[in-house]
């Protein structure tokens, strides 16, 4: 794929997730009741105790702490350090983006439904937010840069599942509307085409050269 094409699909899933999260917003901030938010309630009740305990431990691979092990690990052991600088700028700004929305939105957590203790505000999901931005540039760079086509494949599907399991997990503990996993997802998407779009021209400068 070359530059020029790479970058219209960049601009245009960037454009088009960025526009949904903003309609979302704007619905959220004006008390709008999701239909599919009901998914909660059913989810509820209908919890299986025997699998409580794994979706607790799973949770945890959509902290900034188990990112940041993961990163610190890929900057070890891959030796692209692009992969590594782009995958944690990455994450930084997906950080930013959840503390600076959830903090001007304030939507409180689902009441009566978590199993879990989860303090901070609702909107939008971190966990969603943080994972499909760092694990979805792995998979980008997995795809990019791995030459076995079996081991590209397999890496990218479980990272797939991965962020897809994490939302899931989140409405699973009662912490999240269905909708906060959709506006992570929508922002994340928005980040991941952001940084795919200009880390080519970011390591071009001067101070950033030696990772090329």
């Amino acid at each position: 794929m070359n530059t020029k094409v790479k970058n219209t699909i960049s601009i245009v899933l960037g454009a088009v997730c960025l526009i949904g999260f903003f309609v979302l917003l704007t619905l959220v901030c004006n008390n709008y009741v999701f239909k599919i938010d009901r998914f909660l309630e059913v989810m509820s009740r209908h919890r299986p105790n025997a699998l409580t305990s794994f979706v607790k431990i799973f949770t945890q691979l959509g902290t900034i702490y188990a990112m940041l092990v993961i990163l610190l690990l890929v900057l070890i052991f891959v030796k692209d350090k692009k992969v590594g600088f782009c995958s944690g700028a990455g994450l930084l700004i997906s950080c930013i983006a959840a503390v600076l929305f959830k903090y001007t939105v304030r939507r409180p957590r689902p009441a009566g439904f978590m199993i879990v203790e989860e303090i901070g505000f609702s909107f939008p999901s971190a966990h969603a937010l943080l994972s499909i931005t760092f694990y979805g540039l792995l998979i980008y760079f997995a795809i990019k840069c791995i030459k076995n086509k079996p081991l590209k494949i397999i890496i990218s599907i479980l990272l797939g599942l991965l962020i897809v399991f994490q939302g899931l997990s989140r409405i699973y503990l009662g912490v999240h509307y269905v909708s906060d996993i959709f506006a992570g997802y929508l922002l994340g998407g928005a980040v991941v085409a952001f940084v795919i779009f200009v880390y080519p021209y970011i390591f071009k400068l001067k101070f950033l050269q030696k990772f090329n």
